[in-house]
């Protein structure tokens, strides 16, 4: 199959890397890592805000949308004017689910954290 894609006594050219395969020498290989490695860019601040978001969103359709919802199908009764309690329902979901996500972030960076401790261990071994 390869034999009818490939004539014979070509060399497979990959891009990048200019002559046939094996060509470049590893200490080639290694100035072009260095010279285009860069650092990776910290994504918490993105992961905040979106978290952030995504926990305000919940909240509000929790308690605006789904008991506007019910009270448009009389399945809840409306509440008075000037009692609503739907900004303080708002709040409370919006402070517990922010929490839980934080909760959650933490968790994980210690499981990471310890299993990345794990790993060390059995390298040094």
């Amino acid at each position: 199959m390869i034999g009818a894609l490939c004539r014979r006594g070509e060399a497979i050219v990959y891009p990048g890397r200019g002559g046939a395969v094996g060509s470049k020498t590893a200490n080639d290989m290694e100035e072009l890592d260095l010279e285009f490695a860069q650092a990776p860019k910290s994504r918490t601040a993105f992961v905040v805000v979106l978290l952030t978001l995504a926990a305000f969103t919940f909240s509000y359709l929790g308690a605006f949308c789904v008991p506007e919802a019910l009270a448009s199908q009389n399945i809840i009764t409306r509440w008075q004017p000037g009692h609503d309690p739907r900004p303080h329902w708002m709040a409370i979901s919006f402070v517990a689910l922010t929490v839980l996500f934080c909760g959650s972030g933490v968790t994980a960076r210690i499981m990471s954290w310890r299993q990345l401790r794990r790993i060390d261990s059995m390298a040094d071994e």
